[in-house]
């Protein structure tokens, strides 16, 4: 038998190079002598830097930066050997990361992505000609505001003044200046010779736009510590903030699919850096050869920390299954959690593409728990899959 195993990291418990070897662990044991394929996946979010370097090759390199609420830190650039151009990863999740601060300091009024600009920056004078951003994980909802920003872009008032920092400023936004080297004339090397900006490619796990109620302040806002009044000035500012872009730089950012990634960031590298925006799971697939994989293969294994509505669209759990099921191979999910509408919605149940999604948890346990333990419990999940597997 041949078994791809292809999960995503598990949010705060573990990355998706260590689930992938605790479920070849469980497989192992049910399934002896099978051929056990690992190609551990990513979509955006948290690790996405390291399953591309596992897959390219390549190194890290760590700089210093502001962190999403002014603290320094040390954030990581991926440098991807196996590419044709000098290609330089960044995670939104390492440089202006929800999980970079505390709980009690969650407020998108006041976090900001200077940082990430910080690094674009960086990665710009080191010589990468193409720079992946992966936008998951982010504390903010300043549509990049803070990145444009550290970039040399003139983030001005009604009266010629700087914007005040973080989400708070998208609503008192009234002009953009252009950045020297960033300003959207830029598509080619400048009068005194010197290159161009590398080529931004943006990679996200969801296809929301940046307004509306799916958009990012009402979806994301919550997550990131926004209470309703916030959601309600921080949706006024994203709608002022794709205005201005409109209006100043010539991009228009209010319809586009993946806009409202990272708290409007998506929306921001576009209309700021002219970025591509491209779903993240599909991304790292066609670099991993996924698709190869799947040839003779029998099952697919993924999973994530939690199956949900929103795992159906574009998470790589979902987009690993549908590419399985174009082949004829079926797919389980393990999962820390499964919403058991999934099962019970007619709706969601027409639209998974899992022939089996289960909880890694085998009863009641506390969430602190479960997350300390969860490669063993993939392990044991795992092994019931590998079961399940043999009966066919």
């Amino acid at each position: 038998m041949k078994v791809i195993i292809a999960p995503n990291a598990f949010k705060e418990a573990t990355t998706a190079a260590r689930a992938a070897r605790a479920i070849e662990r469980g497989l192992r044991r049910a399934l002896p002598g099978s051929e056990l394929i690992c190609l551990p996946v990513a979509d955006g979010g948290d690790g996405t830097a390291e399953v591309l370097r596992a897959v390219c090759g390549g190194r890290v390199s760590r700089h210093a930066i502001e962190g999403p609420c002014g603290q320094t830190v040390r954030a990581p650039l991926a440098w991807l050997a196996a590419q044709a151009e000098r290609t330089c990863v960044i995670e939104v999740a390492t440089t202006a990361g929800l999980a970079m601060i505390e709980r009690r300091e969650r407020n998108p009024m006041r976090t900001r992505t200077f940082g990430l600009g910080q690094a674009i920056g960086i990665a710009r004078r080191k010589g990468a000609r193409r720079i992946l951003i992966g936008l998951g994980g982010s504390a903010t909802v300043d549509g990049g505001l803070g990145m444009a920003e550290a970039l040399g872009f003139g983030l001005l008032d009604r009266r010629g003044r700087p914007i005040p920092r973080g989400g708070r400023g998208l609503e008192k936004l009234a002009r953009i200046v252009p950045a020297e080297e960033w300003g959207p004339c830029r598509s080619g090397a400048d009068r005194k010779g010197a290159e161009p900006p590398p080529t931004i490619l943006a990679i996200c796990d969801v296809n929301s736009r940046l307004l509306g109620p799916e958009g990012a302040a009402p979806v994301f806002g919550p997550q990131k510590g926004a209470t309703p009044a916030m959601v309600e000035r921080l949706a006024s500012g994203l709608e002022n903030l794709a205005e201005r872009l409109d209006a100043d730089l010539g991009r228009k950012v209010k319809s586009l699919r993946g806009g409202g990634a990272a708290g409007g960031l998506g929306a921001g590298l576009a209309g700021f850096l002219g970025a591509k925006i491209e779903p993240g799971a599909q991304f790292v697939l066609g670099l991993a050869g996924f698709e190869n994989a799947l040839r003779g293969a029998d099952w697919v294994v993924t999973g994530e920390g939690a199956l949900d509505a929103q795992t159906l669209g574009d998470k790589a759990p979902a987009i690993v299954a549908r590419e399985a099921a174009r082949r004829g191979v079926p797919t389980i999910a393990l999962a820390g959690s499964v919403d058991p509408r999934l099962s019970s919605d007619s709706q969601l149940r027409k639209r998974s593409p899992f022939r089996a999604a289960l909880s890694i948890v085998p009863g009641p346990m506390a969430l602190d728990e479960a997350i300390t333990d969860t490669e063993n419990l993939l392990t044991a999940a795992a092994y019931q899959a590998g079961r399940l597997m043999l009966r066919g």
